[in-house]
């Protein structure tokens, strides 16, 4: 069975790849790798405000050290700030414990590469083989190794981003809704001045995510309007996204600010911009149209990253809310992206929600469907066979992928101004109905 998706692996706490018994599995495959082996280096840990939390934390710190292995433990941190960490230190991992925007019952695992960016592939396929290999033995060498608690990252990395300076909300407020998360800290961190607002900010280990952060943006302009700001921003639980709003426009798309960003960042030139393969089709056109290069890559930050690295691009971004900026960080960074949203209000000023009207997207239709495993590629070359010639490119895309980590498949359908959906979605769900008929 697969373990690593596109970033990490996660689930419910207690079950599948959260039990002592894998996770203990896991830590003796790490402790057994050959740069791990070969370098005096800690391994790094941090983690999110889940009550698990901290027990994973103290397994794999005694696990580490019974294998010589030392390790800094630096509490609750956002995934980027372990990043940040990584890339500014001498450590051979890291360890992000956090099952990110996932409810508080699940937990999950992060890795990095000492660099400060996400582990590779290869790495973690190692790693796979490893803990699946019934002749994996446990590692404990006469000294053992020790734990230590690194205390300031917080202010660290928030001091890489904004500066030393403290940090003015723009005219009219914004709200920033932490999550009951990693950057819950950021309402006494002394960083931001009055202007801004706080909520979600008061974690208890069990209300991480709950009816707040980024999957829940219709709380996030309640607030804006109970507390009379124009601007708002809310992180996920581990902090490597932000998902944006006005008062005024609402919830604001990913792509139509990836197209702000764009024009501060190129600054007329042509630059190349990297998105994931379900960003809305016109993205790619509004990328051209101001001289600018799109580049697709894979579904994952990790692929995002990578790609926007090897392309040489101003950034890359995925339409959850993942932006990465090559020039300033490692990974996504929802600090980072907070950071570059008042760039663009200082850039545009009183236009801002006006501009954001003017951009013209596709408008998109979204399915999840059940189906039986996770190991559906037949399925979707079947799909995507029988319902090519329904698509008119001209004016519609439609996209069909595998949930990383659910038994689902995604549709995505895009238009420019007629929608067919009713037409093709029954197509669809029959194709899945006869593909799963035939399996049972």
């Amino acid at each position: 069975m697969p373990i690593f998706g596109d970033d990490g692996f996660r689930s419910k706490f207690g079950e599948g790849f959260m039990t002592q018994e894998f996770l203990t599995k896991f830590i003796i495959s790490i402790a057994h790798t050959q740069f791990i082996q070969e370098s005096d280096n800690p391994v790094l840990i941090a983690r999110d405000t889940r009550q698990t939390g901290e027990t994973i934390s103290n397994l794999f710190s005694r696990l580490l050290n019974k294998a010589g292995i030392n390790v800094v433990d630096l509490g609750i941190l956002p995934t980027p700030g372990l990043s940040h960490a990584l890339q500014h230190g001498n450590y051979s991992l890291g360890l992000m414990i956090t099952a990110s925007h996932n409810p508080a019952g699940d937990n999950g695992i992060k890795l990095f590469a000492s660099s400060g960016k996400k582990l590779c592939a290869k790495i973690e396929e190692q790693l796979e083989e490893s803990i699946q290999s019934s002749s994996l033995s446990k590692i404990s060498k006469k000294k053992n190794g020790t734990t230590s608690f690194l205390k300031g990252n917080f202010s660290s990395y928030l001091d890489s981003i904004f500066g030393p300076k403290i940090v003015k909300a723009p005219k009219g407020g914004m709200v920033i809704d932490c999550s009951n998360g990693s950057f819950s800290c950021l309402s006494i961190s002394g960083k931001f001045n009055k202007g801004f607002t706080f909520t979600a900010m008061s974690p208890n280990g069990n209300n991480i995510n709950e009816n707040c952060g980024a999957l829940h943006p219709d709380r996030l302009l309640l607030a804006l309007e109970s507390h009379d700001a124009a601007y708002g921003v809310a992180f996920d639980g581990d902090g490597d996204r932000a998902v944006f709003a006005t008062r005024d426009y609402g919830v604001i798309e990913a792509e139509k600010l990836a197209l702000i960003f764009y024009e501060i960042l190129a600054q007329q030139k042509p630059e190349a911009v990297v998105a994931s393969a379900i960003a809305n089709t016109s993205f790619l056109q509004n990328v051209e149209q101001r001289g600018g290069y799109p580049v697709l890559a894979n579904v994952g930050d990790r692929n995002v990253v990578t790609k926007t690295l090897e392309e040489r691009a101003v950034f890359g971004f995925e339409p959850s809310g993942h932006f990465f900026f090559a020039n300033r960080s490692l990974t996504m960074d929802g600090a980072r992206t907070l950071d570059m949203f008042l760039r663009a209000l200082n850039y545009l000023g009183a236009d801002f929600s006006e501009y954001l009207r003017q951009i013209n997207l596709w408008k998109r239709k979204q399915l999840d469907v059940l189906v039986q495993s996770k190991e559906n590629s037949a399925l979707l070359k079947k799909i995507e066979n029988q319902t090519k010639s329904l698509i008119d490119p001209t004016s519609e895309r439609f996209l069909v992928r595998q949930s990383i980590w659910d038994s689902i498949i995604r549709i995505y359908y895009d238009y420019e101004k007629i929608d067919r959906f009713t037409q093709i979605e029954p197509i669809v769900r029959h194709i899945v109905d006869q593909y799963q008929e035939k399996l049972q």
